[in-house]
């Protein structure tokens, strides 16, 4: 099983005037930091979480399709798939019709089902042979659970003030506690 970023976000759940108000950081001069700290801990958050937070598409592939009637989608909250594609016994690529599929998002993960009267297609024996582009996230960054944001806005905050992993001559402190709860 494969999975690729296909197109990214374009954008943060916080923005760097977002990060800056809640830092009472008053200068521009490190707009370019405070916004590597938004980037890394929206990384850090969705890597933790393992879901997606805005708007992003992706690829999954696998060798072949499963033995149930679904597949789950990795990345919540799914939003739509764009297309199933597979290799079909001749290793011709072949995009499976939409009728013959539904699209499950109210679900988490977010799945994919067959319909049982036409079954999965053979593929053929080969490594990736099956494609799934899907569209998965929040939604805009408004969209993000605040709760979430808040994991963002600590973890991005504390970095910004502790730019190394241990301060020598005080208290050794790692990411807040706060922020690695609000992740769980």
């Amino acid at each position: 099983m494969g999975l690729a970023l296909y197109t990214a976000a374009t954008e943060h759940p916080l923005t760097t005037a977002e990060l800056k108000a809640h830092s009472h950081i008053d200068t521009s001069a490190d707009d370019a930091q405070v916004a590597a700290y938004i980037a890394a801990a929206t990384e850090d958050t969705q890597s933790f979480l393992w879901r997606q937070l805005c708007t992003a598409t992706w690829v999954l592939t696998i060798d072949r399709f499963p033995c149930d009637d679904y597949i789950d989608l990795p990345r919540p909250p799914l939003q739509s798939v764009t297309h199933v594609k597979y290799y079909d016994l001749n290793n011709t690529q072949q995009t499976l019709s939409s009728g013959d599929y539904e699209v499950d998002i109210s679900t988490e993960p977010g799945r994919i089902y067959i319909d049982r009267s036409v079954g999965w297609p053979s593929v053929y024996d080969r490594r990736n042979a099956v494609e799934i582009r899907f569209v998965a996230g929040y939604g805009a960054a408004a969209a993000v659970p605040e709760m979430i944001k808040q994991s963002i806005r600590m973890k991005a905050a504390h970095w910004y003030e502790n730019r190394e992993a241990l301060i020598i001559g005080v208290s050794a402190m790692d990411t807040p506690m706060a922020a690695q709860r609000l992740d769980r």
